[in-house]
């Protein structure tokens, strides 16, 4: 199963994995590090991510080589995605389009995220769009 995890997702399940929190986010990042899907990664999600780590909230509670090793972890077992299709305004912000874009064309089943405004696209093209919560439901249907 492909699945993009957009950033808000993938930075604060990372940051809840090494603290054992039970949140959905983390629990997303173990199931990946479990080998239950695959993740799929554009440049955009990449670069968000990055700037994402450097704030304030994110950089007190990690070290810069550990989000360092966080980035090369996804780019090594991550699928890094070819944009391939271009949509507009499909999603309330363009920033979304840009998360749904990388989706579509990695032929993700689901592309998850914790952005309500976004989650209200529910599918586009194939690709079911769910919040962490819903995710988890999703692929515990789908065993190992």
């Amino acid at each position: 199963m492909k699945v993009l995890v957009d950033t808000n997702v993938l930075a604060t399940g990372w940051v809840g994995g090494p603290l054992d929190l039970k949140t959905p986010p983390a629990q997303i990042w173990r199931v990946w590090k479990q080998g239950r899907f695959r993740l799929l990664v554009s440049e955009h999600v990449l670069n968000e991510l990055r700037d994402t780590l450097e704030r304030p909230w994110f950089a007190s509670r990690t070290t810069y080589q550990e989000r360092k090793d966080l980035l090369l972890d996804i780019l090594e077992y991550g699928t890094e995605i070819e944009i391939k299709v271009d949509i507009q305004k499909v999603a309330r912000h363009w920033q979304d389009d840009l998360v749904l874009v990388a989706a579509i064309s990695g032929n993700a089943h689901y592309l998850v995220t914790g952005d309500a405004e976004f989650r209200r696209v529910d599918e586009y093209q194939g690709v079911k769009i769910r919040t962490p919560s819903e995710f988890l439901i999703e692929i515990d249907k789908h065993p190992g």
